[in-house]
């Protein structure tokens, strides 16, 4: 077995990256209708794993990456889609299928249609229990993003993890496993004896990053390897 850095999400409560406040992600809106997102902090969290560089993980916004946008009242939301190819660090998002936001303010990521008129404080998501890595996707990262302030570009949004991201070291180097193939990796929370949900679905609001479980949830995470 090689050495393996595995990227885990799940809604345990204490954050592993700091955060802005929302007075510090406020601010004017540009006049362009794209949306050029980045994240906070920008060198730690974004949708998909890349290379380590300087011993922290790159991730990055990737192919197919689409966020679900809201104007100042967060009663009705389009679906905005990334246009650039590839996985970079920041982003430009457009409108598919309808006119972009005069001013978008509000912003979350990943989009689903299951919240097509749901307002933005009732939206619903879910972090799945059983998570396949082969591609080097994160599973059930959740954001929410708020317009920064302008930009040539396009309105500039910054985004922030709604849940937790747990680093976990595999080293098998002078075991028995040495020269094995990893499978799959499973993680259980427990506080004392109790079960602690980490995955499962829940609500959110895309304005602060609050959310709550729906029903009791699933306290063990497993990410599998097939290939």
């Amino acid at each position: 077995m090689r050495k393996f850095l595995v990227m885990a999400v799940t809604t345990m409560a204490a954050l592993l990256y700091t955060s802005c406040s929302q007075d510090e992600l406020s601010g004017e809106t540009s006049p362009r209708h794209s949306i050029v997102a980045s994240m906070q902090p920008a060198a730690d969290t974004r949708t998909a794993i890349g290379s380590s560089v300087a011993g922290a993980v790159g991730i990055l916004w990737t192919d197919g990456d689409e966020i679900g946008v809201f104007d100042a009242s967060g009663a009705a939301q389009k679906r905005y889609a990334k246009v650039e190819a590839g996985s970079i660090g920041i982003a430009t998002f457009t409108a598919v299928g309808t006119e972009a936001f005069a001013e978008p303010v509000y912003a979350y990521y990943p989009y689903s249609a299951d919240n097509d008129g749901r307002d933005i404080s009732s939206l619903t998501g879910n972090l799945p229990s059983t998570q396949n890595m082969d591609s080097g996707t994160l599973h059930g990262d959740y954001k929410y993003g708020r317009a920064k302030g302008a930009s040539g570009e396009g309105h500039e949004f910054v985004f922030t993890h709604l849940f937790s991201m747990a680093r976990v070291m595999i080293d098998a180097t002078d075991t028995p496993l040495q020269g094995e193939k990893l499978k799959s990796l499973s993680i259980t929370a427990t506080r004392g004896d109790a079960a602690v949900a980490i995955a499962g679905s829940f609500t959110f609001n895309a304005r602060n990053g609050s959310w709550s479980q729906s029903g009791e949830g699933e306290n063990v995470v497993v990410q599998e390897w097939t290939d």
